[in-house]
């Protein structure tokens, strides 16, 4: 574990120090159309989720292999982009198969295509649609698993040129394309946050955002 003061280099290390230092401190509300459906996970229960899918996913993929997740913006989302972060494999954010829509269906092949992913990870609610994909790889369905396998994930050794996800372009003009973001990306960008955003460290603020998680 690093120093309290001394600045993550990743994010695995960030969760992991905010797990350690306020685990029962609210991590992400998810709100919904009423208060009983709302979800909220604690630093540690992110943490410990986290953990359970790296471990998941390191017994079916190697250190940089692609994970393609397949999800409604919610806590899974959330848990399955750290999970992939807390094994050393590349996320894949797309669009979850739940439009219709014959745009959104090329997008996502074509994403698979390209990424070739070892997994692709979703919710059991999406299985049988995403079964129906000729050629897909392997399903891994993060809501299913035994929250045991926290305990076989071993953490890797990250670097900051190494990719940490791929964020393909939304396709409206031409065919999707991928673009490396590394982990040392992501920790300069969230401090451009933390400086644009006037974000001091104190632990009563709050950031809310409407935006889907599949965002590109």
């Amino acid at each position: 574990m690093t120093d309290a003061f001394e600045l993550p280099s990743n994010l695995v290390q960030a969760l992991q120090r905010r797990a350690a230092l306020t685990p029962d401190r609210v991590a992400l509300r998810f709100l919904a159309e009423t208060p009983e459906q709302a979800v909220v996970l604690s630093y540690r229960e992110l943490d410990q989720r986290a953990r359970t899918i790296a471990g998941a996913l390191q017994a079916e993929a190697e250190f940089g292999d692609r994970a393609v997740l397949l999800f409604p913006s919610g806590p899974d989302y959330v848990a399955a982009f750290f999970g992939c972060l807390y094994a050393g494999v590349i996320a894949v954010p797309a669009y979850p198969p739940e439009s219709a829509k014959r745009h959104h269906q090329e997008r996502l092949l074509s994403i698979i295509n390209d990424s070739e992913p070892r997994l692709l990870l979703t919710s059991a609610g999406l299985r049988d649609a995403l079964q129906q994909i000729e050629g897909a790889p392997p399903l891994l369905c993060v809501d299913t698993l035994d929250g045991a396998l926290a305990a076989s994930w071993v953490a890797p050794n990250l670097a900051g040129d190494h990719i940490a996800f791929l964020q393909y372009t939304s396709g409206s003009t031409a065919l999707p394309k991928g673009v490396q973001v590394s982990h040392g990306n992501l920790v300069a960008n969230e401090l451009l946050i933390r400086h644009g955003f006037g974000i001091d460290l104190n632990p009563d603020d709050v950031i809310v955002s409407w935006l889907p998680l599949y965002h590109d």
